[in-house]
């Protein structure tokens, strides 16, 4: 798994150093790989105001409710990327609904949050940022970024769980 051909050269991952050796076929030659303008590659916080910003219905739970059910749904034939981070960072603006932590890890596609309810109403708002690949060839991979705001009322009779659900489309 560390090593790629490609024409007449082999691409060796030297993991104990973080490099990528290259050795040419012909030549017999190790040489280094050198990367410019990696700052290019940063992720800038600016880039959340570019990402898609999705209004979700609003969701009417009972005072019982003690769970909010996040779930991605990621196109057929993927998977998270088990070598990345898939990130959740959400919050409430409101003390009607209460998270127990804000920062959370994708390690499948639910995560589910402990929450406190009263009654009133909040705005959840949940920024997401997904690394997926294509199940079959770990070498194809995506990237998804996403705000999610969600309105929440806090009523008699409500659902006693708050499931909140985000389809990723085919790229």
């Amino acid at each position: 798994s560390g090593l790629c051909f490609a024409g007449n050269r082999m691409y060796i991952a030297d993991a104990n150093n973080h490099l990528i050796r290259i050795y040419d076929l012909k030549t017999e030659q190790v040489s280094t790989m050198e990367w410019k303008n990696v700052s290019k590659l940063v992720r800038r916080e600016a880039a959340l105001a570019a990402t898609t910003e999705i209004e979700l219905p609003p969701r009417k739970i009972s005072s019982a409710a003690l769970v909010l059910d996040f779930k991605v749904l990621l196109p057929a034939g993927t998977k998270l990327n088990p070598g990345a981070e898939s990130t959740l960072k959400i919050k409430s603006d409101g003390a009607a609904v209460r998270l127990e932590k804000s920062d959370f890890t994708f390690e499948k596609d639910t995560i589910a949050i402990p929450i406190s309810v009263q009654p009133g109403t909040a705005r959840l708002t949940a920024q997401l940022s997904l690394l997926y690949c294509d199940a079959k060839n770990a070498g194809v991979c995506y990237f998804k970024e996403a705000t999610l705001t969600v309105p929440v009322e806090i009523v008699e009779g409500g659902s006693a769980k708050l499931a909140v659900e985000f389809a990723v489309l085919a790229p």
